[in-house]
């Protein structure tokens, strides 16, 4: 009887720790054009987000613990324009939303910067100074995209009115020098981790908010100063070496 009792243990427990303890679920990627449902089976976050052409989820994961979702945006741009996304919530709660960036460049011009807004759909815009942490309207955090290392490309960031890792609505990554750009025609730029968050407002309506993302090129001035610090430093090298080869 103790023996069949043993058995059964070592059959059951493994099944109750892969299930009812699981504090990471999969969810199936999202493609582009579609509307992306962040459920399965059983579990059901109570958001979506309804995707544009040339926009993809993939590799999304949900931390039923932390109630927080994980997955890399994987989008391509043939245009300057700007491309928004349109996520839904429930009446209840919050949502983190951890983002890998992958966007190409398939456009014919250099990107020199990139920004990303969001817009509250059922409160408004959050507006300055940005004091609180953790807003009810939906809001970015830049700490989690600060990290320069976790980026291939346009390195630098700018958060207007920024007050530490306080909610905010706008930032935008910026190239440190003319080696930072992202390519015309086929570059890639990766870079993580976009912190996206919303809280339900006081009056319980259902969770919205519009994400925005758009690459630019400088302005003239700004691109004239590039061009004059790179010609500076060839300058120096081109000194330098002429110094060595003198000695």
């Amino acid at each position: 009887m103790l023996l069949q009792l043993r058995r059964v243990l070592t059959l059951t427990l493994p099944t109750l720790v892969g299930s009812a303890f699981a504090a990471t679920i999969t969810f199936d990627d999202c493609a582009a054009g579609n509307l992306c449902q962040f459920k399965k089976g059983a579990t059901d976050t109570g958001w979506s987000a309804m995707l544009p052409a040339g926009v993809k989820f993939t590799g999304i994961t949900f931390d039923d613990q932390a109630g927080e979702l994980f997955f890399t945006k994987d989008i391509t741009f043939t245009n300057m324009n700007a491309v928004t996304i349109t996520f839904n919530g429930p009446a209840t709660g919050e949502m983190f939303f951890n983002i890998k960036e992958k966007a190409t460049n398939n456009t014919d011009s250099d990107w020199w910067d990139f920004e990303f807004t969001i817009l509250d759909k059922v409160e408004g815009a959050l507006t300055p100074p940005f004091n609180t942490t953790h807003p009810t309207k939906a809001h970015l955090h830049p700490d989690p995209f600060d990290d320069e290392t976790l980026k291939n490309k346009l390195k630098a960031l700018d958060v207007p009115n920024r007050n530490g890792n306080k909610g905010v609505p706008q930032m935008t990554a910026l190239a440190k020098n003319a080696n930072d750009i992202v390519a015309m025609k086929g570059g890639v730029w990766t870079a993580e981790t976009l912190r996206l968050h919303d809280i339900v407002d006081a009056g319980k309506k259902n969770m919205q908010f519009d994400f925005t993302e758009k690459p630019s090129v400088p302005e003239p001035a700004t691109l004239s100063l590039f061009v004059m610090a790179g010609l500076l430093g060839y300058g120096f090298a081109c000194r330098t070496r002429e110094r060595r080869g003198r000695r």
